[in-house]
């Protein structure tokens, strides 16, 4: 239930941005979005283990031009980090970082606290 809660969280931040989301937002809505999914698969399956980074985009439901973007990774399983790295169509030019480290419960790396930097 927790899960569903933070998939229309998310939704309702993205529909009240009018559809449209900050280039700084975007990693971290998706993020958080992917995030829910594997939690949601999760308390649905009792496991991560053959859930995949892809399923999640999908399940996130992420759109195609942030996929352009912005590519995805889990780390751990369950996944204990979580990262997207900016592509080359990224207007800021590829090797942009956004980790969420669920530890922490925190974000790090670019337009993260003023952070602007390549994260290479």
């Amino acid at each position: 239930m927790r899960t569903l809660v933070m998939l229309f969280i998310v939704s309702i931040l993205i529909i009240s941005c009018g559809g449209k989301v900050s280039p700084q937002q975007e990693p971290r809505l998706a993020i958080e979005g992917i995030k829910a999914a594997y939690d949601s698969h999760l308390q649905k399956f009792g496991s991560t283990e053959n859930y995949t980074i892809d399923e999640a985009v999908v399940d996130a439901r992420i759109d195609d031009d942030v996929l352009d973007r912005w590519k995805f990774y889990a780390h751990g399983v369950p996944p204990t980090t979580y990262l997207a790295k900016s592509r080359a169509d990224h207007p800021s030019g590829s090797g942009k970082r956004v980790v969420y480290d669920v530890a922490k419960g925190e974000f790090e790396g670019w337009m993260v606290n003023n952070h602007d930097e390549d994260d290479e």
